[in-house]
């Protein structure tokens, strides 16, 4: 679900020039689609780890994986921004992409968990 919501993000930022299409990563490949879509299912796929983990562990899981959540929210926030070339506006979308990412993670994985 993250991975479609920001593709149509992502897709309706590069069409309306939001977000630059020559970014590139760290290892100096174009940021494209499929980069977004392993941005979001990676993600998730570890929150299902670690919130797995957590029920079976921790004493308040909910609690602990929503600051989990919202903590690497945070701090992927950097990543955007130190994008070379990168602009104001296609910092302000990655890091939308970002918190719809962690949002729906922490949806889908929060679901049923005790506080």
């Amino acid at each position: 679900m993250a991975a479609a919501l920001n593709i149509g993000i992502y897709y309706a930022a590069t069409a309306t020039g939001l977000l630059p299409t020559n970014l590139r990563e760290p290892t100096g490949g174009t940021i494209g689609p499929g980069h977004v879509v392993m941005a979001s299912v990676v993600p998730a796929l570890l929150g299902g780890v670690l919130m797995a983990a957590l029920i079976r562990w921790a004493d308040r899981p909910l609690q602990a994986f929503t600051i989990v959540v919202v903590g690497i929210c945070l701090l992927s926030m950097a990543g955007p921004a130190a994008i070379p070339g990168n602009t104001p506006s296609g910092v302000a979308v990655l890091g939308l992409m970002h918190v719809v990412a962690a949002g729906v993670v922490w949806l889908l994985f929060s679901r049923g968990a005790r506080t």
